[in-house]
């Protein structure tokens, strides 16, 4: 048990930080430099690592830990079978269930940063943002399914989106391959793996700067953690 915060109760760490256009580098830079500190401690494999099997199954284990912390998001409205309503969910459980979301974030950024992306194209967070309300709209999205299901559906969404980018890995440890190799064509597939997961939170209400403040208020706990001994 975590001594320090036994329940692992987050809502209370939320706070604002300066928000600005290229926050989504920033918080992949933060990141990197986070796993390269664990790195140094044994805790995890180097980011740039040369052995491109090491890293690809960095990658793989870090979606594991996704799929853990969505889980976890989901035990805040079903608990052992029993169902419980988002409408009736108090603002201190949305903001738990927020910053299971940004948990996830943190596994997902690592699966960028141990397949070699440093940097998105698109550097302004708030036009990535603009894009992915904008091709939600156009597909017609039902607003009249509850907010439940929508998580459901968002989580198949983003869940096909690692799927299709995995596919195109050369993790299988069965097939010969000519070269091992994490083609640019690959890389940019995270792309549209960020457009599934910003999908997800728009479902949650997360807007663009609410979630650097979840990011940056979960990084500065996990950083203070580490000094606690965590």
């Amino acid at each position: 048990m975590n001594k320090t915060n036994p329940d692992n109760i987050c809502s209370h760490l939320y706070k604002e930080y300066p928000y600005h256009e290229e926050v989504l580098n920033d918080m992949l830079d933060s990141q990197y430099k986070l796993q390269k500190h664990y790195h140094k401690l044994g805790r995890s494999v180097d980011p740039d690592s040369k052995d491109i099997d090491e890293r690809i199954f960095e990658a793989i284990y870090n979606w594991n830990n996704v799929t853990v912390e969505y889980f976890e998001l989901t035990e805040h409205f079903i608990n052992g079978g029993d169902y419980k309503n988002f409408a009736n969910l108090s603002p201190d459980e949305l903001m738990e269930i927020k910053f299971e979301y940004i948990d996830m974030w943190h596994f997902l950024m690592n699966i960028f940063i141990y397949l070699g992306l440093r940097g998105f194209p698109e550097r302004n967070f708030m036009d990535i943002y603009d894009h992915v309300r904008e091709i939600t709209h156009e597909a017609g999205e039902n607003y009249s399914v509850d907010r439940e299901l929508k998580i459901s559906m968002a989580w198949n969404l983003l869940s096909c989106s690692w799927g299709d980018l995995c596919n195109n890995l050369p993790y299988k440890k069965w097939k010969t391959y000519k070269k091992k190799e994490i083609t640019q064509e690959t890389l940019m597939m995270c792309v549209q793996v960020l457009l599934a997961f910003i999908q997800f939170g728009l479902v949650l209400g997360i807007e663009e700067e609410e979630f650097y403040n979840l990011y940056m208020s979960k990084l500065e706990e996990n950083i203070n953690r580490q000094k606690r001994g965590y």
